[in-house]
């Protein structure tokens, strides 16, 4: 889904935002889902999505050059 929705200028970016925007959906599902993923440290289940996000972000930017 990210690959067609980010924009080529500023992929990285725009893709760490859309991870930033995920995690908060996913997480707050999951924290109410299922009790043990709310138990886990929230920083580096953050920063996961984030870092997910511009990776993908890095691909759409290198796939279209």
């Amino acid at each position: 889904m990210l690959v067609a929705v980010l924009p080529r200028r500023g992929a990285v970016a725009w893709g760490g935002a859309a991870g930033l925007a995920i995690a908060a959906l996913d997480l707050g599902i999951a924290d109410r889902a299922v009790p043990a993923i709310a138990a886990l440290p929230r920083w580096p289940q953050v920063a996961d999505h984030i870092a997910f996000g511009a990776l993908v972000g890095l691909v759409v930017r290198h796939a279209s050059t």
